[in-house]
């Protein structure tokens, strides 16, 4: 075992040096550094589907980081449609992409959210409920638009 202990350190700063350079950041403090959102929107803010093709919006979720890269977009995120009482239309539905579609019996104005989590990993439930849109408050970055189906 002891005429391996060289190869052993040698991998092993080799491991840290990659995860240091992964993540953009020059120095190690333990801790593999994250990117932190501060805000995400959602575009178009306002969409008309009669002004789509076939009646198909496609959001789009932009994330704005602390530190570089300073926007992202399109950002993956988690999508929902609610209705003006917070529940969610049967007739309105969306892709993991963003893309809405009215159906026959949609009318009316509906709220369109992306949301991500601020932080890696299972929420921290800092104020231990869900919005509407599925989302941990306090623990979220959430980003809304409105869609009017004919």
């Amino acid at each position: 075992m002891s005429r391996h202990w060289p190869f052993l350190w040698i991998v092993l700063l080799g491991m840290a040096g990659v995860f240091a350079l992964a993540c953009g950041s020059s120095s190690f403090t333990g801790a593999i550094p994250q990117h932190q959102i501060v805000s995400l929107s959602v575009t178009p803010a306002v969409a008309d589907a009669r002004d789509y093709p076939d009646g198909e919006v496609s959001f789009v979720a932009t994330g704005t980081y602390e530190s570089p890269p300073i926007t992202v977009s399109p950002l993956q995120a988690n999508w929902v449609v609610v209705d003006p009482l917070g529940g969610h239309p049967m007739d309105v539905s969306i892709s993991n992409n963003g893309v809405t579609h009215c159906g026959a019996g949609a009318l009316g104005t509906f709220m369109v959210g992306a949301w991500v989590l601020l932080f890696p990993g299972p929420p921290k439930a800092i104020c231990n409920v869900v919005t509407v849109f599925g989302n941990p408050c306090g623990d979220s970055a959430l980003g809304i638009a409105q869609l009017t189906c004919p």
